[in-house]
């Protein structure tokens, strides 16, 4: 469960560090086109991932821990989208075989 309220967290983050006017764009590929592109679409689905990922911690971890966890988790998945996504280290063929990772990780020990 925790997976899955990291992954929704980073999507959020993700989805709104592309919609920012600040951000410094080096390269662009399509998936940040379409993001830029379809501005309101994109701040949207990233604010609807940021509280259904509240309302799964909440729900997982109750009112207090789950609000604590969920504040940490985004304080440190926001900084690492801000070091390393100018860097290119977060692209579709990092994320996703890391994803399925942790996934495989957590139903097997959990």
């Amino acid at each position: 469960m925790f997976t899955v309220i990291i992954f929704s967290v980073f999507l959020a983050v993700f989805f709104l560090y592309n919609t920012s006017k600040n951000k410094v764009s080096v390269a662009t590929t399509k998936l940040e086109n379409w993001f830029q592109d379809n501005y309101a679409i994109t701040q949207i689905s990233g604010v609807v991932f940021l509280v259904v990922s509240l309302l799964i911690s909440i729900a997982y971890y109750g009112l207090g821990s789950g609000i604590f966890i969920w504040f940490v988790t985004l304080m440190v998945i926001l900084g690492l989208v801000i070091i390393l996504y100018p860097l290119h280290f977060i692209t579709i063929k990092t994320t996703l075989p890391f994803l399925i990772l942790v996934l495989i990780l957590e139903i097997i020990f959990i």
